[in-house]
C-alpha cells in the first residue's frame, strides 16, 4: 500500500514538473514574441519618421527653389501704402533704450532692488555677528539663556530662506507693476496720437527678439514720431 502510494506522489510529481516546464516554455515563447513585435513595430514607426522627415525636406527644397525662381522673374515694386488699408509700425526695442520714463523705471527698479539685497544681507550678518559672539561668551550665560539664545538663533536662521523669498517676491511684484505702468503709457499715448495723426488702421510692434512681423517697409516706421511725444508727454507729466 505505501508503495502504491509513493509511486502515486512520484507520479504527480513528475507531471507537475513537465506542467511547470511546458508553462515557462509557453512564457518565454511569448516574452519572446512581444520582443519580435516590438522591434517590428519600432523598426516601422523609425520608417514612418524618416519618410515624413524626408517628405518635410521636399516641400521645404521645392518650394524654397519655386521662391527663387519667383523672385527672379517678379520686379521688385516697393509699395508703402496702397488701398484703404494704413499700417505702421513702432520698434520697441527702440522705445525701450530711449523712452525716459522706461529708463527712470529701470533705475528705480535697481534701486529698490539694491534695497532689497541690503536687507536680507544685513539679517545675515547680524545672525552671523550674534552666533559668533554667542560662541565666544555663550559659556557666561547659566544653562536656561544657553538654552534660550540657542533657540533664537535656529530660529532666525531658519526665518533667514523665508525672507529671501519674501523680498524676491516684492521685487518680482514691483517689476510687474513696473511693466504694467509702462506699457499702459505706450498704448495710450499710441491710441491718442493715432486719433490726432494718420488714423492708421493698424499699427504694428517690432522687435529683435520676439517679433511677430518677419518684413516690414522702413517707409511704415512710426518709431521716431512715437519716442518724441512721449518724452515730450513723460516730461511735461515729470515737469508737475
Amino acid at each position: 500500500m505505501d508503495e502504491q502510494i509513493n509511486e502515486t506522489l512520484e507520479q504527480n510529481s513528475v507531471q507537475e514538473e513537465v506542467k511547470s516546464a511546458d508553462n515557462n516554455a509557453e512564457l518565454k515563447q511569448t516574452i519572446t514574441k512581444l520582443k519580435k513585435d516590438m522591434r517590428k513595430a519600432y523598426l516601422m514607426f523609425s520608417v514612418i519618421v524618416i519618410v515624413i522627415v524626408i517628405a518635410l525636406l521636399l516641400v521645404v527644397f521645392f518650394g524654397r527653389s519655386s521662391e527663387k525662381k519667383e523672385s527672379a522673374t517678379a520686379q521688385p515694386v516697393k509699395t508703402i501704402q496702397k488701398g484703404d488699408l494704413k499700417i505702421a509700425y513702432v520698434n520697441t526695442d527702440t522705445i525701450m533704450v530711449k523712452y525716459q520714463y522706461a529708463k527712470d523705471l529701470e533705475a528705480g527698479l535697481k534701486t529698490y532692488q539694491q534695497q532689497i539685497e541690503n536687507e536680507v544681507r544685513a539679517a545675515a550678518n547680524k545672525l552671523q555677528r550674534d552666533y559668533e559672539d554667542y560662541m565666544k561668551n555663550g559659556d557666561k550665560l547659566t544653562l536656561t539663556k544657553q538654552k534660550e539664545k540657542e533657540k533664537e538663533l535656529t530660529e532666525r536662521q531658519q526665518q533667514l530662506p523665508a525672507l529671501q523669498q519674501e523680498m524676491a517676491a516684492k521685487l518680482q511684484e514691483r517689476q510687474y507693476n513696473d511693466n504694467k505702468k509702462l506699457v499702459d503709457a505706450i498704448y495710450a499715448f499710441i491710441d491718442e496720437y493715432n486719433k490726432t495723426h494718420d488714423n492708421f488702421n493698424l499699427i504694428l510692434r517690432k522687435e529683435y527678439m520676439n517679433s511677430p512681423v518677419l518684413y516690414i517697409d522702413s517707409g511704415m516706421d512710426i518709431t521716431n514720431e512715437i519716442i518724441n511725444g512721449l518724452n515730450e508727454e513723460y516730461k511735461s507729466v515729470k515737469g508737475k
